[in-house]
C-alpha cells in the first residue's frame, strides 16, 4: 500500500486531475453571481484650467481661471431577466458532475496503473530469476558435455550446441535483466521514487470461475458506474446547454440599476463653484436586433460540438463495454491458463529430472536434455505470466463496471506474502557468468571419416542402447504434456504413462488452490462483490 500511497501523492497525472477537479468547483459559484447584485463605486478629482477666449456675457467676456473638481458615484444593478444566465447555471452544474466522474476515473485509473507497474516488475523479476536458473543449469550441463567429450564419451556437436545454448541463456538473462529495469523504470514514473525492494505474489492464489459468468451482468454494472460514462454523460449536457446559451443571444434581458453621485466644483470663471449629488433608479431593457450574424454563427458551432459530445458519449461507451468484456474474458482465460500451466509446470519439472538421469546413464541425448530445459524455461514464463495476469484481470474487472477501490487493493496486498526482492540486484552493474570456451583443438570440426593418411578417425560417443532409452525414460514419449492449450486445463486422460510426471500433474491443482480466498477477487456472488463507489472529489 506505500506504493498506493506514494503514487497518490507524486503521479503527475493524478495530480493534474486533482487540481483541475478543484477548479472546476468553482463553476456554479460563478454561475450564481450572475443572478446576484453587482455594486460597483468610483470616484473621481479634476484640475481645470478654464480660459475664455470670447463670450456674450457682458460682466465676464474674456478671462481665465482655475479651480478642481472632484466626486463619487455608486451604482447597484439588479439583472432581473436573463436566459443566458439560467442556461449557464445548467451547464455549470453539468461542468462539475463531468469533473467529479472525471476525478473518480483518474483515482481508479490511478490504483489500477499503480498495481500493473508493480505487477510488471514483479513479473520480470520472477522472468529473470527463471532466465538466471536456466542458465545455471545449462552451465553445469555443459560442464558435464565438456568433461564427457574429453573422455571420448560425447561427440564434438553436442559439446558445441550445449554451448551455443548456454550463451543462448545468458543473452536472455541480459535481456530479462533489461525488462526489470525497465519496468522499476514504469513504476517509478507513477510514485516518483525508486523502490529498493518489492514484495512478490504468494502462491496463495486461488482460481475459481466468474461468479455471475454472464457478461450482460457485468455490462449493465459498467453502464451504472463507469465514472468515464457519467463524466461523457455529463460532457453532452454541457453541449446542449451550451447551445441554448448561444441561442440566448437572441432574447432581451433586463435590469434595475440604482446610482448615487456626488459632484463638487470649487469655483468657476462666472464666479463661486458648486456641489451637486444625485440619487436615482432605473430599469434599463435591451433588445437585441442584430449582432452582424454573429449569433447565429455561435449558436451553429455550439450545435456542431454538441453533437461531437453525443459522438463522444457513444464511443466512450463502447469502449468501456469492451474493456468490460476483455476483462470477463481475461479472468477465464487466465484462470485456465494457471490451472493448465501449473500442472504443466510441474509435469516439465519432472521430465527434465528424468532426461537428466538418462543422460547421465547414456539412456537419452544431449539433444533431448537440453530442449526439455529449455521447454521448462518457457513453460515457468508462461505460468508466472498467467497468474499476474488473473490477479490483474480481477481487478480490471472492477475497473470496468467503476468499483474499483482502496478496499481491493486492501485484498490483493494481503497476497503480497512472498521474500521481499531487492531490485538492485539487476542493476546494469549486475555480475554474468564467464563465457566458457571450447578446449583446445575442438572449435574446428574434427573428421568422423578415415583420412587417407591412414590416421583413425575421431572416437564417437557410443550411441545409446533404444530399449536401455525406453525403459529409463517412459515419459519422454508424452513430453506433449508440456505443449498447453490455454483455454483448458490439462485433462487428466491425457497424462503420461510414467508414474512421476503423473503423480507430478495430478497433484498441481491441489497444491496451487489454498483455502485463502481474496475478497477482492469477482469470484463470490455480485451481491457481496459489488459496493457502491465514493463519486466525490476527495482523494483516496
Amino acid at each position: 500500500m506505500d506504493i498506493v500511497k506514494q503514487a497518490q501523492d507524486s503521479d503527475p497525472q493524478f495530480q493534474s486531475a486533482k487540481f483541475q477537479n478543484q477548479a472546476d468547483a468553482e463553476a456554479t459559484t460563478q454561475a450564481w453571481a450572475r443572478f446576484m447584485p453587482h455594486v460597483r463605486a468610483g470616484t473621481n478629482f479634476q484640475q481645470v484650467n478654464q480660459n475664455i477666449l470670447s463670450s456674450d456675457n457682458t460682466v465676464y467676456a474674456v478671462g481665465s481661471t482655475t479651480y478642481p473638481t472632484y466626486g463619487y458615484d455608486v451604482t447597484l444593478e439588479q439583472p432581473l431577466f436573463n436566459y443566458s444566465s439560467w442556461a449557464n447555471l445548467k451547464a455549470a452544474r453539468a461542468q462539475v458532475r463531468q469533473s467529479n466522474a472525471q476525478f473518480e476515473a483518474a483515482k481508479q485509473d490511478l490504483l489500477l496503473r499503480a498495481v500493473e507497474r508493480y505487477f510488471t516488475v514483479l513479473a520480470a523479476i520472477e522472468t529473470a530469476d527463471a532466465a538466471h536458473a536456466e542458465s545455471r543449469a545449462l552451465k553445469e550441463h555443459f560442464d558435464l558435455v565438456q568433461s564427457r567429450q574429453r573422455g571420448g564419451a560425447a561427440r564434438t556437436a553436442e559439446l558445441m550446441d550445449a554451448q551455443a545454448r548456454y550463451l543462448q541463456s545468458e543473452a536472455k538473462q541480459a535481456q530479462a535483466d533489461a525488462a526489470v529495469r525497465d519496468a522499476v523504470a514504469g513504476l517509478r514514473q507513477v510514485t516518483g521514487a525508486t523502490p529498493q525492494s518489492l514484495n512478490g505474489l504468494s502462491g496463495q492464489l486461488q482460481i475459481k470461475p466468474l461468479d455471475p459468468e454472464d457478461p450482460a451482468h457485468w455490462l449493465e454494472l459498467a453502464r451504472k458506474n463507469n465514472p468515464r460514462i457519467k463524466a461523457a454523460i455529463e460532457a453532452s449536457e454541457r453541449g446542449h446547454q451550451q447551445v441554448e446559451i448561444e441561442r440566448s443571444g437572441w432574447y432581451p434581458n433586463a435590469s434595475l440599476q440604482l446610482f448615487q453621485n456626488r459632484h463638487r466644483t470649487q469655483g468657476s470663471l462666472f464666479g463661486g463653484g458648486s456641489d451637486v449629488e444625485e440619487t436615482g433608479a432605473m430599469v434599463k431593457l435591451n433588445v437585441p436586433i442584430y449582432e452582424g450574424g454573429e449569433t447565429s454563427s455561435k449558436i451553429r458551432e455550439a450545435d456542431s460540438l454538441y453533437g461531437k459530445a453525443r459522438a463522444e458519449e457513444d464511443r466512450t461507451g463502447r469502449e468501456v463495454a469492451r474493456e468490460t468484456e476483455a476483462a470477463v474474458d481475461g479472468i477465464r482465460t487466465a484462470a485456465s491458463q494457471v490451472s493448465a500451466l501449473g500442472a504443466s509446470l510441474r509435469a516439465q519439472q519432472e521430465v527434465v529430472t528424468q532426461l537428466n538421469q538418462a543422460f547421465n546413464s547414456g539412456a537419452a541425448s544431449n539433444i533431448d536434455v537440453l530442449d526439455a530445459q529449455r521447454d521448462l524455461f518457457l513453460a515457468r514464463a508462461l505460468y508466472v505470466r498467467a497468474r499476474y495476469d488473473y490477479a490483474l484481470d480481477t481487478l480490471k474487472l472492477r475497473h470496468a463496471v467503476g468499483l474499483l477501490d482502496i478496499a481491493d487493493l486492501d485484498e490483493m496486498n494481503r497476497l503480497l506474502t512472498a521474500p521481499p526482492v531487492n531490485v538492485d540486484n539487476y542493476a546494469f552493474n549486475r555480475p554474468h557468468a564467464a563465457i566458457p570456451s571450447l578446449p583446445e583443438g575442438v572449435r574446428a570440426a574434427q573428421p568422423e571419416t578415415p583420412r587417407r593418411d591412414g590416421a583413425q578417425k575421431t572416437p564417437e560417443a557410443p550411441k545409446p542402447d533404444p530399449k536401455k532409452k525406453q525403459a529409463a525414460i517412459p515419459a519422454l514419449a508424452q513430453r506433449a504434456v508440456a505443449v498447453v492449450v490455454p483455454s483448458a486445463a490439462v485433462p487428466r486422460a491425457a497424462l503420461p504413462a510414467a508414474p512421476a510426471v503423473a503423480a507430478a500433474v495430478q497433484t498441481a491443482p491441489a497444491v496451487m488452490r489454498p483455502a485463502a480466498v481474496p475478497s477482492a477477487v469477482p469470484a463470490v456472488k455480485s451481491d457481496t462483490l459489488i459496493r457502491t463507489a465514493d463519486a466525490g472529489p476527495e482523494a483516496q
